[in-house]
């Protein structure tokens, strides 16, 4: 998406990614090819794939206990993508979907020191749930780079700094 390609362009230091997933794995095979595109628009990125049965040293050493996993390391920040962050549950035992570019480039920013713009939603007072009742608002605001997350007013009285809406 536009949103990412300008995250990339703008990228001002290096950024090792490892994706960690036994080969053929399709999860694994479908990032690997999104990180190539990334590699198309910075010269900053490198990639390598690290099979984590041949190589649970390495796993072990990022805290990986599953996979597919993916690495985002610059001098300043390590971010570890698991596969619950990439996968999407349908409605049936056999309907998901996997998503990786706002897990990914989200963690590019995460990485780098990049403040991410952070829109939450409130809860405890009967308003409906953020993933169900909105769950296209959601994915159209992450799809824009935001952080989404939620927000108690009766745990939590006061709006955090990073709030750049409040829903």
């Amino acid at each position: 998406t536009e949103p990412t390609k300008q995250v990339l362009r703008q990228l001002t230091q290096p950024v090792a990614v490892m994706g960690f997933y036994e080969p053929g794995d399709p999860i694994g095979n479908y990032a690997t090819k999104l990180i190539g595109e990334y590699e198309r628009y910075t010269d900053l990125i490198s990639y390598q794939t690290v099979d984590p049965v041949i190589h649970p040293d390495q796993a072990h050493l990022y805290g990986i206990s599953q996979s597919p996993s993916f690495v985002f390391q610059t001098r300043g920040g390590v971010r570890v993508i698991q596969p619950q962050d990439l996968i999407t549950l349908g409605q049936g035992p056999q309907d998901y979907s996997f998503e990786a570019e706002y897990p990914f480039t989200s963690a590019l920013l995460e990485v780098t020191g990049v403040a991410q713009k952070r829109v939450y939603f409130l809860t405890g007072h009967g308003e409906h749930d953020i993933n169900t009742d909105y769950g296209d608002a959601k994915a159209a605001l992450q799809f824009d780079l935001y952080a989404v997350g939620t927000l108690n007013l009766t745990t939590t009285p006061v709006i955090p700094n990073d709030c750049a809406a409040l829903i």
